[in-house]
């Protein structure tokens, strides 16, 4: 209905109430076809994130064998303050925190809120803790088996895996040396890990295609992966 009075021109938009819920309830069925959609993708940017890091972390591992005759650095190096792999790999990439701390660099300093600084902090991993000793084993962990291994002696280096996702382990060091310390749910309802590779790849692979010989796998396929037994 429109109604005139002189030079202006008044419309009656009014709604009734079940045109109103009609309205709400298309944008209601809207809301839940997009909202899966939104977080599909937002834990594809996160994994897609988590990859870049792993790639950043393998240039950083060059760089140190590069200064270190060829090894990879001990997960936990007592005689060095307690650093920590990550504290080895910040000078190369991280010098600007680099002589903020005596060890553990590579965590934030914010009372309460602790978390990996830069690129050591998974983006797919929320957690944060009150103390430091719990973010190491959240985010990301080395190979304790290529623990200050030269890596020349590893004959398959696309096989052997250096760096992946890590779940909350017992121990408060950044290391991985078992199939059940792994994290196969971390980038939303993915059953995939996020893999670093001797040869500096990056890849995921299915949690339950990681060589176990807890669930059958022989020694050789997790040699090739863990190196158990041999660095070869």
């Amino acid at each position: 209905m429109e109604m005139k009075t002189g030079k202006t021109k008044i419309v009656n938009c009014s709604f009734t109430l079940i045109e109103l819920l009609v309205v709400i309830a298309i944008i209601a069925i809207l809301m839940g076809m997009l909202l899966p959609v939104l977080n599909q993708a937002r834990d594809s940017a996160r994994t897609t994130a988590c990859v870049n890091n792993l790639k950043q972390i393998g240039g950083g591992f060059a760089l140190y064998e590069s200064d270190n005759p060829g090894y990879y650095p001990n997960y936990l190096d007592s005689g060095m303050d307690y650093q920590k792999w990550q504290d080895k790999l910040v000078p190369y990439l991280m010098p600007q925190v680099q002589n903020l701390y005596t060890n553990n660099k590579f965590i934030s300093r914010d009372p309460g809120n602790y978390r990996p600084l830069g690129i050591f902090a998974c983006p797919g991993q929320k957690k944060i803790s009150t103390t430091p000793g719990d973010v190491n084993r959240r985010h990301y962990g080395i190979n304790y088996y290529m623990n200050n291994k030269p890596i020349m002696r590893v004959k398959r280096p696309s096989e052997r895996m250096i760096v992946c996702d890590l779940g909350e382990a017992e121990s408060e060091n950044p290391t991985i040396w078992h199939h059940a310390e792994l994290l196969p749910c971390r980038h939303g309802q993915s059953t995939r890990v996020n893999l670093l590779m001797g040869d500096g790849s990056v890849k995921g692979m299915r949690f339950d295609a990681i060589p176990d010989p807890d669930l059958g796998a022989s020694n050789a396929l997790c040699n090739a992966f863990w190196g158990p037994w041999t660095t070869d």
